[in-house]
C-alpha cells in the first residue's frame, strides 16, 4: 500500500527541525492529502454574519454622541471626515484572506481579462525549460547523475507541478509546495531494511570499481511526489528574528474526524466479511494527539531531513508570510465592472418582452375595449387581421435605446486591468505588432526573468542539492573543496519580443567571430549542448552536412583520371557508334578577323609552302647548309 511521510516539528518550540521518527500516513483518495485537493470557496456562518453586519453599517451614520441612528448613503455626506475603509464600496469588497481568495477564484473563472492574464503569466515563463548535464571530470559520473535526475523528474512530474505552482503563485501570491521523500528505509521492516542496505552496498561498490561512479545508496530514488497544498488550509507565520517560516497544515473537518476516530477504513467490507481485517489508515499516535489538541499538523521546512514544505511567495515584505496576488490591485476595477454588468443585465431583462403601444384618436370607451380585444386576438393568432374604420397606430418599444452607454467606461476599466495585471492588449487579443508595445514587452520579459530565477533557486537548492548530497554525488576540485554534481535548470530566451532585428545583429557578430554560435542557437530555441553532441556524432558520416560535397569532388577527380589515363573515351565512342574527327589545325597568329581574309591568307600560305618544298627538292644541298651534320637536334651553327 502506498504510504506518505509527513515530518512534524516540535509544537512547543515551533521550530522547523523535524522529529527523529518520521510520521507515516497511507494515501487515501477521499481526504485532503490526496494528489488533487479541491479547496472550498464557501463562506462560513461567521463570515456571512460579518458581511451582513458590514452591509448594515453602510446604511447608518454616527451621531455626535457615537449613537447609531437610521440614515442612508446621502446622509453620510454630512460627516466631516474621510476614511477609505468606511466607504460603501470598501465594505462591499472581500475583507479577510479567505474571502479575497474566493474572489480571486471567481474572477479567474468568470472574467476574461483575469483568466487569460493568469494563464499567460503561468505558461510563458516555463514554456522553454530544459536540464543541463553536470560538468564533472568523470564522464561516466556525469551521465549517471544526469540519468538519475531525469528519472526522478519524470517520476515526480516536476514540470507539471511547476506549472500548477506558478498558477497558484500568480493567482494567490503564494504557493505551498510539499515534496514527498521516497526513502525506502521508512517503510520496510528491520529485516527487509538490512537486506536492502546490503544490496545497495554491493551495487555501490560495483559502480565504484568499474566506472569510478560515486553513489552512496543506489536504491534511493530521491523525491517521489510534489503536492500543491490548498492555501486556505495552511497557516504560516514568520519566526522572530529569523527569515524562516513556521508552517502548519489545518485539515478540513472530514479529514480531522477521520484522523481522530477509531473507525475502520472500510466499514462496509468488514460488515460483509468480518473475518477479513483491513488495517486502518496508519496514523501515528503522535500525529493523532496533535490534531486532537491543536487541530493542526506542523510541517518540516528543511529539505535535508526528508519530506518538507516550501513557500513560494511573490511580492511581499520580509516580515509578511504571504505575497500579494496579481488580482489584488484590480479588485476596485473588477467590482465596478461587475456592477456595470449587473445594471445592464437588469435593464435588458426588464425589456426582454417588448412593450406595445396601440392607440387611435377620438375613441369612446367601447371602441377602446373592442380594439383591445382585437389586439389580444392578433397576439394569440398570428393570422388574425384587425379591421377598423379609423386609423390605428401600433408601436413596440424594446431595449434598444434604453441600455446604458457604458462603452467608454468598459474601455477605461479594461485599460486599468491591463496595467494592474501586467499584460498588454496585444498579448491578450493577438492584435498589433511588436513595435507598438515594445516597452511593455520588455518589462514583461524582465519580470519573467526574475521569476525564472525564483524557480531555478527552488529546484536546484531545495530539490537537487539535498538529493545529490544524500546520494554522494560529490567531486573534489583543485582546491580540495567538495562540489555537488547535479543538473542545472536552464531556460531559453523568451519569444515575446521581436527577434528578427536581434537575430540579424547577433548573426553579424557571429560572422565576425565576436560571439559564440550558442547565442544564435538559443535565439532559435535550440539546445547548444545537445546540438554540439549530435554534430560530433554525425561528423564524417552520411549525416554530415559536407558529405555530399566531398562525394561530388571525388567523382570529379575520378572522372578526370578515367578520361586521361584509360581508354574510356574510345570505348564509350565505340559503344555509341561514333567516329573521332581529325583535330583541326590551330589558326595562325595575326589572322584576319573576317572569314574572307582568313581564307585568303590560308591559301597564300599553302602556295608558299608548296614553293619551298619544291625548291628544296630541286636543291638538296641547301638543306645541308641549313642543317649541317654533327649538330644535335638538327640545330644550325
Amino acid at each position: 500500500m502506498n504510504k506518505r511521510r509527513v515530518r512534524v516539528v516540535n509544537a512547543s518550540t515551533q521550530s522547523t527541525e523535524a522529529s527523529n521518527a518520521p510520521i507515516v500516513i497511507q494515501s487515501r483518495p477521499d481526504v485532503i492529502m490526496s494528489d488533487n485537493p479541491r479547496p472550498s470557496s464557501k463562506l462560513s456562518e461567521n463570515e456571512i454574519r460579518a458581511r451582513v453586519q458590514r452591509r448594515y453599517a453602510t446604511s447608518t451614520t454616527l451621531g455626535g454622541n457615537m449613537n447609531r441612528f437610521a440614515g442612508d448613503v446621502i446622509d453620510s455626506g454630512s460627516a466631516n471626515f474621510y476614511s477609505p475603509q468606511l466607504s460603501t464600496d470598501f465594505l462591499e469588497k472581500p475583507q479577510n484572506l479567505r474571502e479575497r481568495r474566493a474572489f480571486y477564484r471567481f474572477m479567474y473563472n468568470t472574467n476574461e481579462f483575469v483568466g487569460q492574464s493568469i494563464d499567460i503569466h503561468t505558461y510563458l515563463p516555463l514554456s522553454k525549460l530544459r536540464l543541463v548535464p553536470p560538468k564533472g571530470r568523470n564522464k561516466h559520473q556525469n551521465n549517471y547523475v544526469f540519468k538519475f535526475f531525469q528519472d526522478m523528474i519524470e517520476e515526480m512530474k516536476l514540470f507539471k507541478s511547476l506549472i500548477e505552482a506558478t498558477h497558484e503563485f500568480n493567482l494567490f501570491g503564494v504557493t505551498f509546495i510539499f515534496a514527498e521523500d521516497s526513502d525506502y528505509a521508512d517503510i520496510l521492516d528491520p529485516e527487509e531494511r538490512s537486506r536492502a542496505k546490503e544490496l545497495a552496498k554491493q551495487k555501490s561498490e560495483f559502480l565504484k570499481q568499474k566506472f569510478e561512479i560515486s553513489d552512496k545508496d543506489p536504491l534511493y530514488k530521491g523525491w517521489k511526489k510534489i503536492l500543491i497544498l490548498p492555501p486556505d488550509q495552511v497557516r504560516a507565520r514568520n519566526l522572530p528574528l529569523t527569515d524562516g517560516l513556521a508552517i502548519e497544515y489545518v485539515p478540513d473537518p472530514e479529514t480531522k474526524k477521520f484522523i481522530t476516530s477509531e473507525m475502520p477504513l472500510y466499514p462496509d467490507v468488514m460488515a460483509n466479511d468480518p473475518v477479513q481485517r483491513i488495517p486502518k489508515y496508519e496514523i501515528p499516535s503522535e500525529l493523532r494527539e496533535r490534531v486532537m489538541q491543536s487541530g493542526a499538523i506542523p510541517l518540516d521546512t528543511d529539505p535535508n531531513t526528508g519530506s518538507f514544505v516550501f513557500a513560494l511567495t511573490g511580492r511581499k515584505s520580509q516580515y509578511e508570510p504571504f505575497g500579494q496576488s496579481r488580482v489584488e490591485r484590480c479588485v476596485n476595477t473588477l467590482v465596478y465592472m461587475d456592477k456595470l454588468r449587473q445594471a445592464q443585465t437588469s435593464i435588458a431583462s426588464r425589456h426582454m418582452t417588448p412593450m406595445r403601444i396601440v392607440w387611435a384618436e377620438q375613441l369612446n370607451p367601447d371602441d377602446v375595449d373592442q380594439l383591445r380585444e382585437q389586439v389580444d386576438l392578433a397576439l394569440v393568432d398570428p393570422d388574425y387581421s384587425i379591421i377598423a374604420n379609423y386609423e390605428v397606430h401600433w408601436e413596440e418599444m424594446g431595449s434598444q435605446g434604453r441600455l446604458l452607454d457604458i462603452d467608454a467606461e468598459i474601455e477605461s476599466c479594461a485599460n486599468r486591468l491591463f496595467a494592474g495585471l501586467g499584460v498588454t492588449r496585444e498579448i491578450l487579443t493577438g492584435e498589433g505588432t511588436y513595435t507598438g508595445s515594445k516597452i511593455s514587452l520588455e518589462i514583461m520579459n524582465q519580470q519573467y526573468l526574475l521569476f525564472r530565477e525564483l524557480i531555478q533557486d527552488y529546484v536546484e537548492n531545495y530539490l537537487f542539492k539535498p538529493v545529490a548530497r544524500k546520494k554522494g554525488f560529490i567531486e573534489i576540485d583543485d582546491y580540495g573543496n567538495e562540489v555537488l554534481l547535479y543538473p542545472r535548470l536552464s531556460f531559453t530566451r523568451l519569444a515575446i519580443r521581436d527577434n528578427e532585428q536581434f537575430f540579424d545583429a547577433a548573426f553579424q557578430l557571429y560572422q565576425k567571430g565576436s560571439i559564440s554560435v550558442d547565442l544564435i542557437l538559443d535565439i532559435l530555441n535550440i539546445d547548444p549542448a545537445s546540438t554540439r553532441e549530435k554534430l560530433e556524432q554525425d561528423l564524417f558520416t552520411v549525416n554530415d552536412s559536407q558529405f555530399n560535397e566531398v562525394l561530388r569532388n571525388l567523382y570529379t577527380n575520378v572522372s578526370t583520371a578515367l578520361v586521361e589515363q584509360t581508354d574510356f573515351t574510345q570505348k564509350l565512342a565505340k559503344y555509341l557508334k561514333l567516329n573521332f574527327k581529325p583535330p583541326e589545325e590551330p589558326a595562325a597568329e595575326g589572322a584576319s578577323r573576317f572569314s574572307t581574309d582568313k581564307n585568303v591568307a590560308e591559301e597564300d600560305r599553302k602556295k608558299k609552302r608548296a614553293k619551298v618544298i619544291a625548291y628544296f627538292d630541286e636543291h638538296p644541298e641547301m638543306l645541308d647548309k641549313i642543317f649541317p651534320e654533327g649538330k644535335p637536334n638538327g640545330q644550325s651553327g
